[in-house]
């Protein structure tokens, strides 16, 4: 991480808070520039803190266009084109810190979230697919009506869930998530509507088979 001396953040920040206030014909605009305190310049990050300050000034220096305003102007004064403006709460570095870690865990909660969504989709559809398969099984089965027929069905149907937790459900030793675990009874209920037979009955003939 490159970070620079304060001097320098003072100096680059004082030329490109001047230049920013020739843009825009504001009183607002130029007392939230004479507000905003440098804290601090790394890598592409050029951080401005605020203090407690008027609602208003706060607001004018969040305002996208401002900080569009500002950005050119470090960027100007810098003679770095990917510099970008970080506006943070506060106006040390301890506040910056703070942000970053803040940013962070946002950034690790939202990919947490797209894993949790992509997983439960790839599941739900999987169990989706074993839901058919018993179903069409049950479609092409003869004698229907008859015990032994519906016998025959429950046997290969139940072979069918069992190839699909073997697939689906995690490692012996680990504990099976709720998704996978109302997945497979859903399956089981589908069975054993076909078969007038209690779905926690097929469940354990299941568990037992893969004993």
């Amino acid at each position: 991480m490159q970070k620079r001396d304060a001097q320098t953040v003072q100096q680059t920040w004082k030329a490109a808070a001047e230049r920013a206030k020739r843009d825009y014909n504001s009183l607002t605009f130029y007392r939230a520039i004479d507000a905003a305190v440098p804290v601090a310049w790394e890598d592409s990050d050029f951080v401005i803190g605020m203090p407690p300050v008027e609602g208003q000034i706060s607001a004018a220096i969040n305002t996208r266009d401002y900080q569009l305003a500002i950005e050119r102007a470090l960027r100007e004064k810098s003679g770095d084109d990917s510099l970008r403006l970080r506006v943070v709460e506060g106006t040390t570095y301890a506040d910056w810190e703070y942000a970053k870690q803040r940013n962070a865990a946002s950034i690790a909660n939202v990919q947490q979230s797209v894993q949790r969504q992509a997983s439960t989709t790839a599941a739900f559809v999987s169990w989706e697919e074993v839901y058919e398969r018993v179903s069409r099984l049950w479609a092409a089965t003869e004698n229907r009506s008859l015990a032994i027929g519906r016998a025959r069905y429950m046997t290969s149907a139940l072979k069918v869930v069992e190839e699909a937790v073997e697939r689906l459900y995690p490692a012996d030793g680990e504990k099976p998530d709720e998704l996978n675990e109302r997945g497979l009874s859903r399956v089981l209920e589908r069975v054993g509507s076909y078969t007038n037979t209690d779905p926690a009955i097929l469940a354990y003939l299941l568990l037992q088979r893969r004993e």
